[in-house]
């Protein structure tokens, strides 16, 4: 049986779909995403001037703006003294701290 481009396209949107909610229109938090992107955006800004003004050329400033973004989703994942992290986030809307003390001290672990 031969399919189309299209077909195939279809069918691995349909299987990469599965699980990940990709399907959902209109999500509460699109709103905050462009929020995020806006913010992205204005913080690539600013980096690039920044550098830019020290002499840097574009590739120069586009490599340093991949760093901020890169190193604050890093610490963001990784963990972070003030709490405002992933584990904060998954804390807070699983209860994991009292609901799986065994996920929560997985989690405390993957923080160190």
């Amino acid at each position: 049986m031969k399919i189309t481009k299209k077909q195939l396209t279809q069918i691995i949107k349909e299987e990469l779909g599965e699980g990940h909610w990709s399907d959902d229109h209109e999500r509460p938090f699109d709103e905050k995403l462009r929020e995020f992107n806006e913010v992205i955006y204005d913080l690539a800004t600013e980096v690039a001037s920044h550098y830019k003004a020290k002499g840097a050329d574009q590739e120069n400033s586009h490599r340093e703006i991949m760093d901020v973004l890169n190193s604050a989703v890093g610490l963001f994942e990784e963990g972070s003294a003030d709490g405002m992290d992933i584990y904060n986030v998954l804390d807070t809307a699983y209860g994991v701290s009292s609901a799986d003390p065994e996920l929560a001290n997985a989690l405390q672990e993957k923080k160190k």
